[in-house]
């Protein structure tokens, strides 16, 4: 069972974001690049042709957004409304701002991803490493 995420009101800047995913998700580590293209909307699948369920961190969305697609967290959101009415099969990430919400859904959903603040991910949650690298290594791009 998912330990769960120790509570916090509001995202620290120089916390590394981490990438938690149910304990069940095939996979263990993930491109940047892969990462990208999935929180844009054009990749749907975490690899083996399963279909990923996004999460979003609202208290992190800004920082999250900019560091990993270079957007503004409106910028995101109007792509992705773009996506649903183009009939893309694409689905938008969903939002949770509490803790709790981010667990349930976690564990909830075999393959299902969010973002939340290093420090905040406890030892039962499983975190992908990004291109290798665990949030811990100073090379981590999520910063």
């Amino acid at each position: 069972m998912l330990a769960g995420l120790r509570p916090s009101a509001a995202a620290d800047a120089g916390e590394p974001i981490a990438i938690v995913a149910n304990q069940n998700c095939p996979i263990e580590d993930i491109s940047f690049e892969r990462l990208r293209s999935l929180y844009d909307g054009n990749l749907t699948e975490l690899g083996g042709g399963q279909q990923v369920s996004l999460g979003e961190n609202t208290l992190l969305a800004e920082r999250f957004y900019a560091v990993l697609l270079g957007k503004s967290e409106i910028k995101v959101r109007r792509n992705w409304i773009r996506r649903v009415y183009s009939g893309s099969s694409a689905v938008p990430p969903k939002t949770m701002k509490q803790t709790d919400e981010i667990v349930r859904f976690i564990e909830s959903t075999p393959n299902g991803i969010c973002f939340v603040e290093y420090g905040k991910v406890t030892e039962g949650t499983k975190i992908l490493r990004i291109n290798g690298l665990a949030p811990s290594s100073a090379e981590y791009p999520l910063k």
